[in-house]
């Protein structure tokens, strides 16, 4: 690719051309810029063949280059315009024009580095926004999908801008540019600290969530290691941008991390159309969310749209992650097995971040908008950046911490035998184990990571609350009817949220709600087996002498110890609760 002379460089590309018979040498080289790290540079070269084929088109030489013949149907000054990624005014509005539309103001450039994007206003003083397509990034098909999602969203009654119809079509085409025109919708910036804004946008996320989930993207891409890693790592091994002293430091800490996400990442979550993009920046706020800019949306785990509205500390990002989440689920369900891929996620966002800097570095917008990345403290810039790769190993080790007796888990002093393998003991009242089973789903993750044939088991406690003893009992009549996860969430809400169990008859209703058989509640409520169950409960909690819960045993040998948790973050604790489990069990 350094080759300097035009004949070298296209006589090594001979090959690859070859293999692709139905594109000519245009359309090959554009083909590969979109798909290469070296845009740029193959940009370049596609002017140079433009170039030259012009000068010897105007020499009566047709066939100068290969592939360039006189029926090519793109007029070869309007190629090297679109190779060259130039967009006049003058182009703009003659765009606009043919599609029946009379500009009435200037072109206000809004803020956008991947497109080129204009607000305006037309002769009857209504306002659109006019976006360009970066040549080769999309293509048509993956952008017509774009707006296709976005026009269901609409449909769907979410508030977004979405692309306006011109003779049927969306996807609008002048000299060899993309475009589409959408209403200009104007808003306050959504305020990342105020938690009932925060509350609207979950709600709303969920709604985008349902829709998307109805079917996936065909042409747009899968969030993957591939596109987000392992495209940038080859990018910084060839890269000039990045100093020679520190190349291979930087190099050594973007492999460690790699690794390390690919031991956390996994690809077992259901994927679905995502915003793609969904950060603070995104959403504008007029009477609600508004939420702008598709240009990103591919399929992926549904926490990709939500962990970038996180921000603050710790503490303040878990309440966020719990109101995003309780706000999602009234509209569409929500994994938390999903929660441990948002330290994945934000690596990988950053390393593909950094590699979309050096693609787009020939563009003049970057180096005017990003001149910390290669002035005269690039060096310091870059250490600073492969200091901050170096951390995330860091986080990811810690996330992946060893377990250690006393720390994570405690080994009882007197094990009891012939206790559940894996037992949980929890109370209807207790708001701890409400956070535990209905916010962080700690539960089901866990139960995810068991292995095959392992059982587990929860138990009602009777110490806490005016009913602890009839929720003790009710709960043997969900294990005997074998309801328990009917049964688990509502109870949950009548008891703690609603407060409407305050008798026998409450707790009755719950279970007829939830689809039990009054006859057959009725009949369990005294049976033989309800009350064995009962007394299994209360002998189980006096053996292993419990002290509070929620609270989880493995083998009656070990008890898990929550204060020595990482609680860093709160997918971190989940991830590395149910890995103590699974541990556990496993230990000889």
């Amino acid at each position: 690719m350094k080759c300097k002379r035009l004949n070298e460089l296209l006589e090594l590309l001979q090959p690859a051309w070859q293999k692709e018979p139905d594109l000519n040498l245009i359309q090959f080289l554009q083909k590969l810029a979109a798909e290469s790290g070296y845009r740029g540079e193959l940009t370049d070269l596609t002017d140079d063949v433009l170039i030259y084929h012009l000068k010897m088109r105007d020499s009566a030489k047709d066939d100068a280059i290969p592939g360039l013949k006189k029926d090519y149907e793109e007029d070869f000054k309007t190629a090297l315009l679109r190779a060259r990624g130039t967009l006049h005014p003058d182009t703009i509005l003659d765009a606009l024009f043919e599609q029946g539309i009379r500009v009435d103001s200037g072109l206000t450039p809004l803020n956008s580095f991947e497109n080129r994007v204009y607000q305006f206003q037309d002769e009857e003083r209504q306002r659109f926004v006019v976006k360009f397509y970066r040549p080769h990034r999309w293509s048509a098909a993956q952008i017509e999908e774009e707006h296709q999602f976005a026009l269901e969203l609409q449909a769907d009654e979410v508030p977004l801008a979405a692309p306006l119809h011109f003779a049927g079509k969306t996807l609008l085409h002048h000299q060899g540019f993309m475009f589409a025109v959408f209403p200009s919708l104007g808003g306050r910036q959504y305020e990342t600290d105020n938690i009932d804004q925060m509350e609207w946008v979950g709600r709303y996320l969920g709604r985008i969530h349902q829709t998307g989930r109805q079917q996936l993207f065909q042409h747009r891409p899968t969030f993957s290691l591939d596109e987000y890693l392992s495209q940038p790592r080859e990018l910084f091994e060839y890269s000039e941008l990045i100093p020679r002293a520190l190349k291979k430091d930087f190099l050594a800490a973007t492999d460690a991390l790699i690794e390390e996400v690919k031991r956390t990442w996994h690809t077992d979550f259901v994927p679905l159309r995502l915003h793609g993009d969904c950060h603070p920046g995104n959403i504008l706020w007029r009477d609600g969310p508004l939420f702008v800019d598709l240009d990103d949306a591919r399929n992926g785990p549904a926490v990709q749209d939500i962990w970038m509205l996180l921000n603050g500390d710790k503490a303040e990002q878990r309440i966020q992650l719990e109101t995003i989440i309780e706000a999602y689920e009234e509209f569409s369900s929500f994994d938390t097995g999903e929660l441990t891929l948002i330290e994945p996620l934000r690596a990988m966002r950053i390393v593909y971040y950094l590699a979309w800097l050096m693609r787009r570095w020939d563009d003049p917008a970057f180096p005017r908008n990003f001149p910390w990345f290669i002035n005269f403290r690039r060096e310091l810039i870059m250490k600073k950046i492969w200091l901050a790769l170096a951390g995330m190993i860091l986080a990811f080790s810690a996330s992946a911490a060893q377990f250690t007796d006393g720390k994570q888990y405690i080994t009882l002093d007197k094990p009891v035998a012939g206790e559940p393998q894996v037992l949980e003991f929890f109370s209807f009242y207790c708001p701890h184990c409400y956070q535990f089973e209905q916010v962080l789903h700690v539960s089901d993750n866990v139960k995810k990571k068991l292995p095959e044939g392992t059982k587990m088991t929860k138990y009602h406690v009777e110490f806490l609350g005016p009913l602890g003893k009839d929720l003790t009992q009710a709960w043997a009549v969900a294990m005997a009817l074998g309801v328990e996860d009917k049964i688990s969430s509502p109870m949950f809400e009548a008891v703690q949220k609603t407060q409407t169990v305050q008798n026998d008859a409450d707790i009755r209703k719950v279970f007829i709600d939830a689809g039990v058989k009054p006859e057959e509640y009725d009949a369990a409520w005294n049976s033989f087996v309800v009350k064995s169950l009962v007394a299994q409960q209360e002998k189980a909690a006096a053996d292993l002498q419990l002290q509070g819960v929620p609270a989880m045993y493995v083998n009656g040998k070990y008890q898990l110890n929550m204060q020595g948790m990482d609680t860093s973050s709160m997918d971190i604790f989940v991830q590395q609760y149910a890995d103590t489990v699974k541990f556990l069990v496993e230990k000889k």
